[in-house]
């Protein structure tokens, strides 16, 4: 008899959807993730936030800044670079689903590559997460507490 093929279904693969970006809770004064905007750009409801709170601070800075290239290969593009005292501040906000462990290493390539050509005309690199960037507030305190201020 020749090679057959099973008519049997097997089970379907575990696949998780990627979640929604939700705002932190309903009552908040947030605009839908698709009004947001930081300098005029797109930005995913965590930069915004981190955007807000940079504001409310009144440190400036620039948004998607491209560096060694930008988006040509060997390039990085920084979420955010902040204009501290007395060097500027390098900043990228990790959401919770692309930047999860499976993709860590590129995460840190990309980090380790920025100090490197940063070298000591700016701080190192700071990274901050979704999942501690729930509101403007939350993401006031975060930045302080990587010690942007």
């Amino acid at each position: 008899m020749a090679f057959q093929i099973s008519k049997k279904r097997t089970a379907k693969p575990d696949v998780k959807d990627r979640p929604k970006e939700k705002l932190a809770n309903t009552d908040s004064k947030e605009p839908p993730v698709s009004a947001m905007f930081v300098q005029n750009q797109k930005a995913t409801a965590p930069e915004w936030r981190v955007a807000q709170a940079l504001n409310r601070r009144g440190i400036g800075y620039d948004y998607q800044k491209e560096i060694m290239g930008g988006r040509d290969p060997g390039g990085v593009v920084l979420d955010f670079y902040v204009y501290t005292v007395p060097l500027p501040t390098p900043m990228n906000v990790n959401g919770d689903y692309w930047h999860r462990l499976s993709k860590n290493y590129s995460d840190t390539l990309k980090e380790a590559r920025t100090n490197a050509a940063m070298g000591q005309s700016a701080n190192q690199m700071v990274v901050v997460w979704e999942r501690d960037l729930g509101s403007v507030d939350d993401a006031y305190v975060e930045l302080g507490r990587k010690g942007i201020w």
